[in-house]
């Protein structure tokens, strides 16, 4: 990302899934802090059983119920603590992702009209 902000001079990305855990957020201060301008942070909301629901009949091999649930423990641990740092200041944007994914592409979409 950050050889595309020096070729190209753009300030706008969208990162996914990242930063997961707190030495992402060092690292990526180190690297980006200075280069751009963190705006919002989306975050998709959905009870654990319908993501776990969700993740079972996608049907990779990784979706186990065991893997599963070993990868949401690590979420609360890891990035929840992320996720409220955020909150504080006030970047977090929720989108309920209990719903079709038209209704969530609709809400998202709509975050960015802001900038």
């Amino acid at each position: 990302m950050r050889l595309e902000h020096e070729r190209s001079g753009t300030t706008k990305f969208i990162i996914e899934a990242f930063p997961r855990n707190n030495s992402h957020v060092v690292a990526w201060g180190q690297a980006m802090d200075d280069k751009t301008d963190l705006k919002h942070v989306i975050l998709l909301t959905c009870p654990e059983d319908t993501m776990t629901d969700r993740l079972l009949k996608r049907g990779r091999s990784g979706d186990s119920l065991d893997i599963i649930k070993k990868k949401m423990g690590l979420y609360r641990e890891s990035t929840m603590p992320i996720i409220e740092m955020y909150w504080k200041q006030g970047k977090i944007r929720n989108v309920d992702a209990d719903r079709t994914a038209d209704e969530v592409f609709t809400d998202t979409s709509k975050i960015f009209q802001d900038l």
